[in-house]
């Protein structure tokens, strides 16, 4: 099975544009072509040499499509003219993060109605021969963040391709794989992807819930609705009382402190647990990333480049980006995923059976975690601020 190309017969190969026929097509230049590609409104077929090829159906697929597709709404709706001036209906940052907001969900909404979701398979080699491993195990030329696996940072996670190449190896479809030390669950979407059952152990809540997130399958367009409807709770939710945890205002500033209060309210009030837990995950990424911890580390200390003025991060903005990522993966997830694969996730000691049947496991394969939090890899560390934001809105840490 190739992982990078698809060997078209004469017949498709007469159905097929390259990218200056496709941007003839489309009405658009070549330039565009390329940036829609990367921004998955496209998907371009390889030849066996290696040339980029768009079917002519995918292409009027993408047309038919988007005459649905809302264009963003002009600012100016927002003005209103007094005495030969103009005023604002909004306060002046309000106006500016309103329009931004809307572009953006208004394109997410045109990646989530295509059909066609990106290939991933020219990222992980097929080849299961391990004669063939030691040439190419760093894996060097792939992308790790295929599918959900980059829905949250977690430390020394397990790398996609490696977790791949050894279920092929070693275990077979409908068999029962399990990974003792699952982290943040890339053994558990892997066997989903290869139509393995697994199970995954793992004494981490955050971990637990990260893994949950990742392997149970969510309607793209289902989640973008609810993604609309926690941004307008946010703007209806004004006065909440913060969390009270210690060293709050160590890690956090005022106006973030706020604003995550508000957020994770407009999370909490989604019914669905399901879909509750995957923005609770995009919830914690953000509120690393807005925190004055620094981001090339795992373990707890202050960033000196964030205690400063300059520092003002946008807590919605950084949310909508992690919801954007989050939701493209799922449909990329969904759309490959096999539908009747199960995966289990216990928060359990990997040394007690956790109930799991006796002789029922076909494979296990495990990333161990490394050592001890203060003098190597600080899971705990990592983890704490995102867990005391969670569990003070009343998530279920498992």
């Amino acid at each position: 099975m190739g992982a990078t190309s698809i060997f078209l017969t004469k017949q498709e190969s007469g159905e097929m544009l390259n990218t200056k026929q496709a941007a003839m097509f489309l009405g658009v230049s070549t330039k565009t072509i390329y940036r829609m590609e990367e921004k998955g409104l496209i998907h371009p077929i390889r030849t066996p040499g290696g040339q980029r090829r768009f079917t002519k159906s995918a292409l009027q697929q993408y047309l038919n499509k988007s005459h649905a597709f809302t264009a963003p709404q002009n600012p100016s709706k927002f003005l209103v003219k007094e005495n030969g001036s103009t005023y604002s209906l909004f306060k002046e940052t309000e106006l500016k993060q309103e329009v931004p907001t809307r572009q953006r969900i208004d394109h997410l909404e045109q990646i989530v109605s295509l059909g066609a979701s990106r290939n991933h398979q020219q990222h992980y080699d097929q080849q299961v021969d391990p004669k063939r491993w030691v040439e190419e195990w760093d894996f060097r030329t792939y992308q790790t963040k295929t599918y959900t696996h980059g829905f949250h940072n977690y430390p020394a996670m397990f790398i996609p391709q490696v977790a791949r190449k050894l279920i092929l190896a070693f275990s077979e479809e409908n068999s029962l794989v399990c990974d003792i030390f699952c982290g943040s669950g890339t053994t558990l979407v892997e066997s989903c992807l290869l139509n393995r059952n697994s199970i995954g152990i793992e004494l981490n809540p955050l971990a637990v819930l990260i893994a949950r997130v990742k392997t149970i399958p969510i309607d793209p367009k289902t989640l973008t609705i609810k993604l609309k409807a926690i941004l307008n709770d946010y703007q209806q939710i004004k006065n909440i009382e913060p969390p009270n945890f210690a060293n709050l205002g160590f890690w956090f500033s005022k106006n973030v402190i706020r604003d995550l209060t508000r957020l994770r309210q407009a999370i909490w009030n989604i019914s669905e647990e399901n879909i509750r837990n995957f923005f609770s995950v995009s919830f914690s990424e953000v509120v690393r990333v807005v925190s004055f911890t620094r981001h090339n580390e795992f373990k707890l200390f202050r960033s000196p480049d964030k205690l400063t003025d300059k520092f003002k991060p946008e807590v919605l903005g950084e949310f909508i980006k992690m919801c954007e990522n989050n939701i493209i993966g799922m449909k990329e997830y969904v759309h490959d995923v096999l539908p009747h694969t199960n995966s289990r996730i216990i928060m359990g000691d990997t040394t007690k059976d956790n109930g799991i049947p006796h002789n029922s496991v076909d494979f296990i394969i495990t990333s161990p975690p490394y050592g001890d939090s203060r003098t190597t890899v600080a899971y705990g560390q990592f983890s704490r601020l995102s867990s005391q934001w969670l569990t003070r809105i009343g998530l279920k840490m498992y």
